[in-house]
């Protein structure tokens, strides 16, 4: 339920503070004086988009925040998924300003509108005289009947195994479309694949092979370096392992004398043995200089092979060469199998075909049933309403739809993640008539009472907790407007209501009655909201029913009662 409310500089309401209660509270005033404003704030704060113009013209920006406190399981649940930190207790503020930015808080963190505007329709259902007509728009009857019929789960469950389906006939699709080529293509994988595999490529084998062949090219030039190095390390009759010996001695013999002489003996010693390694592998190296003929012509050919396989495969690199074998060698396996790879999707295709049918029929028998019962609950709550000779029905068919994979009593049909089953409300207002969809029969009084029945007809299954009409008494006055008015007052005793109204009927049964004012302090108008005493009451609803004098009051206090 909506806690408080705070609104700033939102068109005529300078600063306003307000704290509401359970049940059902009505918000009444002279025309103009800003009561559509205070409907306007609130759809702000539910995520309705935002219009700086309705900044208050001396102000840089306008700001409304609200708090909510939610108690329903479900909804807690669904506010976790977003990362609210306490689901339990909602803070909204909205911040609008004259240069057109925007921005949403919730428990103090940044969001985005579309986030907001999510998490608003959980939080509470607006029905203004412009709302009522989305009961014309059948589109969402199939989801108020299932609302009723306490569906939303079954649905769900549904909606999983018809996305399932579909995925599962898609590639059933692609896997039969591509068949074909497949098949012409199995020759080329296979040799490809074997091309490449036969070439027994290595990793790093062509930098390696460069190298190699970079030696080839230069054995002359690698041979002289090689020995003259072998020759002035090692090899010559004075060479360097001998001279740096004789330097060892020599410092050998007055290491006595100082540490530092002792240090650099040792530092010759490692000299000497780092110089003897160095003779080794020159030796060694001198030794396998001996490159043939042979040698150089298997290395060409190593190398021209792979520039081949990557010309040929278009592929940079022998890692990708080797990647790309793997792909054909998969591939020729599934063109091999292809046969059996399709009967297996299709199986499993046929299997989740079947389960969706079961699915689709008990959601469609489980709708025709709660159908009944609806049109029977709305029809009571309209006759209660003062149109006892209207009859409601909850239509429910089939649509043929030639291109549907869904195939019912040998007819393709129509089939969404909702079902298979075309919900629209029908009416008659008057005996005889047959009836008609609300969009073609209904006037706006008659449109006003049937969101009313459905909203009371909903209200055990509706887990939203605040509902809000707008002027829901528009066409309709005397006994009618009474059972509205107790209509509201039973809803009220299951979930939180605001009501803007005109009608003294429905004010008086309110358990909390709040006055709109327009006000000014010689300098600009403003918006104020006030909650009346008894007393305060009283006065109200005896202007409301036109009168000022005692009689009015009269009647107005036996109205509350």
């Amino acid at each position: 339920m909506l806690e408080r409310i705070s609104i700033k500089n939102y068109a005529i309401i300078d600063n306003l503070n307000l704290e509401f209660h359970d049940g059902f509270s009505v918000f009444t005033g002279e025309t103009g004086a800003g009561k559509s404003v205070l409907i306007g704030a609130l759809g702000l704060l539910l995520g309705a988009r935002s219009d700086s113009s309705m900044i208050r013209s001396d102000a840089e920006n306008m700001t409304i925040e609200g708090e909510f406190s939610i108690a329903d399981p479900e909804i807690q649940t669904y506010l976790s998924e977003f990362h609210i930190d306490d689901p339990s207790n909602i803070i909204i503020r909205r911040e609008i300003s004259q240069q057109g930015k925007n921005r949403v808080f919730i428990n103090g963190n940044q969001e985005t509108l579309s986030k907001l505007e999510d998490i608003g329709e959980r939080l509470a259902d607006m029905h203004g005289q412009h709302d009522h007509q989305l009961l014309l728009n059948k589109k969402v009857h199939g989801d108020v009947l299932d609302s009723f019929a306490g569906l939303i789960d079954l649905q769900k469950n549904f909606e999983i195994i018809y996305q399932e389906t579909i995925k599962k006939l898609e590639e059933k699709n692609i896997l039969e479309k591509n068949a074909n080529s497949l098949k012409q293509e199995k020759d080329f994988y296979g040799n490809a694949s074997k091309e490449i595999t036969d070439a027994d490529l290595k990793e790093q084998e062509e930098e390696e092979l460069e190298s190699e062949l970079a030696q080839i090219q230069n054995k002359e030039k690698i041979a002289d370096a090689l020995n003259l190095a072998h020759q002035g390390v090692y090899a010559a009759e004075i060479n360097a392992a001998m001279i740096l010996e004789d330097a060892k001695k020599a410092m050998n013999s007055i290491s006595s004398f100082s540490k530092k002489y002792e240090e650099l003996s040792e530092i010759l010693e490692d000299a000497i043995i780092k110089t003897r390694e160095s003779g080794h592998l020159l030796s060694s190296y001198v030794e396998d200089i001996d490159f043939n003929t042979e040698t150089l012509d298997n290395t060409l050919d190593r190398i021209a092979l792979i520039k081949e396989l990557k010309r040929k495969y278009q592929k940079n690199t022998i890692e990708e060469l080797i990647s790309y074998a793997q792909e054909c060698q998969l591939l020729f396996d599934k063109a091999d199998n292809l046969d059996e790879e399709i009967v297996k999707l299709s199986k499993e295709y046929q299997e989740l075909l079947l389960k969706l049918h079961q699915e689709a029929s008990i959601l469609s028998k489980k709708r025709q049933s709660a159908g009944l019962e609806m049109s029977t609950k709305i029809e009571q709550e309209l006759s209660f309403l003062g149109m006892e000779s209207a009859k409601f029905e909850v239509k429910i068919n089939y649509a043929k739809q030639d291109t549907s994979f869904f195939i019912l009593n040998d007819t393709p049909i129509y089939i969404s993640e909702k079902g298979i089953d075309r919900v629209e409300f029908m009416m008659s207002s008057n005996v005889g008539e047959t009836p008609k969809p609300l969009a073609k029969i209904a006037s706006g009084g008659e449109i006003s009472r049937i969101m009313l029945s459905l909203k009371s007809a909903l209200a055990k299954s509706d887990p939203v907790g605040t509902g809000v009409f707008d002027e829901i008494d528009a066409g309709i006055g005397g006994m009618i407007a009474h059972n509205v008015a107790l209509k509201i007052q039973e809803i009220s005793k299951r979930r939180q209501i605001f009501c803007i109204s005109h009608l003294a009927q429905i004010a008086s049964k309110a358990d909390y009655h709040y006055q709109v004012r327009k006000e000014d302090d010689g300098n600009r108008t403003f918006t104020n909201v006030v909650l009346l005493t008894k007393e305060e009451r009283i006065k109200e609803i005896a202007r409301m029913l036109g009168g000022e004098g005692s009689s009015s009051e009269t009647l107005a206090r036996e109205m509350i009662g």
